[in-house]
């Protein structure tokens, strides 16, 4: 009997904003000698994850820089949004467009949350893959958060937000045929916006 297909799950990290809030580039602050970004593409690359996208727009070059050490792995591709002014769905559906033709389903990892660890991805991969939900959203105390898996069925949906959203109406709108995770105690949510938040988020894990 033939093998079936392997089922790709490839992470999408979406890292190309302004940071207008925080007043500096949020991908490039350091926290226990490594940038907030490098933390979740060096998690991203560790899990089970077959591919990891980065989408980069503003001072690409030097994030592009920073995420050198990570530049040999065949699994890491970053790609350039120039026009990441128009908000987050253009980051989106730029990553959306350099997905392999075979893609099962997108990981959206949000570049400004660094509490993500390998064995939470796998689960959420693990999850999504016993199932044939579109959608694989993960719960911490009842809430949703991200990183959220879509399945391919739910990419035409993803293509045409416009604005500075993410996946969220579309997680609202399909949340009834998708799947949860409960990872409380596996995935902390805290992201940076502002300077009391890169206090908070150093003190949690220097």
């Amino acid at each position: 009997m033939p093998t079936p297909p392997r089922r790709l799950v490839i992470g999408l990290v979406l890292a190309a904003g302004r940071s207008t809030r925080l007043g500096r580039p949020k991908q490039l602050a350091r926290i226990g000698g490594q940038s907030i970004l490098y933390r979740i593409v060096s998690a991203a690359l560790t899990s089970a994850l077959d591919r990891v996208l980065v989408v980069l727009g503003y001072r690409a070059g030097e994030i592009a820089t920073d995420l050198s050490p990570l530049a040999g792995s065949t699994r890491l591709k970053l790609v350039i949004n120039p026009e990441f002014d128009r908000g987050m769905s253009s980051s989106l559906q730029a990553g959306l467009r350099q997905l392999p033709e075979e893609t099962d389903g997108v990981m959206v990892l949000l570049g400004d949350q660094p509490i993500i660890y390998p064995e939470t991805i796998n689960r959420l991969i693990f999850a999504f893959l016993s199932s044939d939900a579109p959608l694989c959203v993960p719960l911490v105390a009842g809430a949703r958060v991200t990183p959220v898996i879509f399945g391919r069925q739910l990419f035409p949906h993803l293509e045409v937000l416009k604005g500075d959203v993410g996946g969220r109406s579309v997680v609202n709108q399909f949340f009834h045929q998708g799947i949860t995770v409960d990872v409380t105690g596996w995935l902390d949510p805290a992201d940076l916006d502002t300077e009391d938040d890169y206090k908070r988020l150093t003190e949690l894990l220097e």
